[in-house]
């Protein structure tokens, strides 16, 4: 293929739960790993797709986050991580699955579903509550964890345990604990200090500041955030942005987190827009220049293919391509339709269904346009763990044509042809009609 397969994501929903719509239920023992806010009906795959697959073999196939997968397996990837599916084969508790599924979503910040879910399947365990106690630092809901930790069995990080007993009303305790255990080495210098000045920055205000590091956790960005410090970023998770962009953070930085959720496809085209909206650019460069340039395109009268194709690149050139497309699609009338640019953005810009992989039958023959058309539904039925393989090759920035074959022939008989065919254009779309 002549270049590596570039598109940016989009998504079916957003943020699509702020913090203060969660629902709050009870926080219920430890059950299976079928749990879910999504149906399998509303993706289009049986309820049953998992059951005949271990929860360690699904865990180990299940897709890894690739910015330049399709949009469309980045949507699908996340509906599977949410959906209600009956439970996989495993004697382990949590589900090794049910880690994939919840690290996933909190990897490309779906926070707010990591917490939903969460909720349903209970968090008496370590590795469920320390999951949730990240969540709801990114949603502001860290009060509820903390008063419940002494009913989570050992393990618990030190830092946790510290941080709950301030938040539970004994900072001094807190305090204390903090100073002790410095003393005795079961944390560095930095952490302590940041914990110390935290609790109390009139009285040490003079301790020493680290800078942030990549391996800090969700507290230590909660206590840089509070403080006006500056702030980690980590590479396994997207929730800090959600927090920065529910936050009353300086408009910079809520743009920046607004682009990095429309990456990954939390944020929907028209929300990006919105957070454009709020402010107005303070020089030029990036990404000032792009912002006035779409906001200048969604006003104008008329949108000719030449200042179509040159803001799409602009955008394209930062992994924006389909927010772009999402947040432009309504003003492609039908004249801009018939162009490569306006087919590119139609396509990036769907949801559903493909607007028309017949079209495809009036491209030129390649063995590209070939494949994406006719490929074979496999003789063998595929179970889930065959889905998650092929979502994970499809999400491949360099997939080779036979793979892609096999893929979505494999999508297509598990009973999705609807997203089979909408992956299928958007890569053609990637390859053939959007500008580079």
């Amino acid at each position: 293929m002549k270049r590596a397969i570039l598109a940016a994501l989009l998504s079916f929903t957003g943020l699509s739960a702020p913090a203060n719509t969660i629902i709050a239920t009870e926080i219920e023992a430890l059950t299976a790993e079928g749990v879910g806010l999504v149906t399998p009906a509303q993706i289009g795959l049986p309820v049953t797709l998992f059951t005949n697959s271990t929860a360690e073999d699904l865990a180990r196939a299940f897709p890894g986050y690739v910015a330049d997968a399709p949009p469309a397996v980045t949507d699908l990837i996340r509906f599977i991580s949410k959906g209600r599916f009956a439970g996989a084969i495993t004697d382990l508790s949590p589900s090794p699955y049910l880690l994939a599924r919840l690290d996933h979503l909190e990897r490309v910040g779906a926070v707010d579903a990591n917490e939903a879910l969460l909720r349903q399947v209970g968090t008496n365990s370590p590795e469920l509550f320390q999951r949730w106690l990240r969540s709801s630092i990114w949603l502001g809901l860290e009060v509820e964890p903390c008063e419940v930790i002494s009913k989570v069995p050992s393990p618990k990080p030190l830092k946790t345990i510290i941080f709950c007993t301030a938040l539970n009303g004994d900072p001094n305790r807190a305090i204390a604990m903090t100073e002790a255990a410095f003393a005795l080495g079961r944390l560095e210098e930095r952490e302590a200090n940041l914990i110390l000045y935290f609790f109390d920055p009139e009285i040490f205000e003079d301790l020493q500041q680290f800078p942030a590091q990549p391996d800090d956790t969700a507290i230590d960005f909660l206590m840089r955030f509070d403080l006006g410090l500056d702030l980690p970023k980590p590479s396994n998770s997207q929730g800090p942005q959600v927090k920065t962009l529910n936050g009353f953070s300086p408009w910079r930085d809520r743009v920046f987190a607004a682009e990095a959720l429309a990456k990954t496809g939390l944020l929907r085209g028209d929300q990006l827009i919105q957070v454009y909206r709020e402010g107005e650019a303070p020089a030029s460069g990036q990404p000032w220049d792009r912002i006035e340039a779409v906001l200048a395109l969604l006003e104008s009268d008329k949108i000719d293919v030449e200042t179509l194709s040159a803001v799409f690149k602009q955008f394209s050139s930062v992994g924006l391509s389909a927010s772009f497309s999402e947040a432009i699609g309504t003003r492609i009338n039908a004249d801009l339709a018939q162009t490569k640019i306006g087919r590119c953005v139609l396509t990036l810009s769907a949801k559903e269904n493909a607007p028309g992989i017949l079209l495809l039958d009036q491209e030129p023959p390649s063995p590209l346009r070939f494949v994406l058309r006719d490929s074979n539904v496999p003789a063998v039925l595929p179970n889930g763990r065959d889905l998650l393989e092929s979502l994970s090759h499809l999400s491949s920035p360099e997939p080779n044509l036979r793979q892609i074959a096999k893929d979505l022939g494999v999508l297509r008989a598990t009973g999705i042809s609807d997203w089979a065919d909408l992956i299928a254009m958007q890569i053609y779309a990637q390859e053939e009609w959007c500008p580079t």
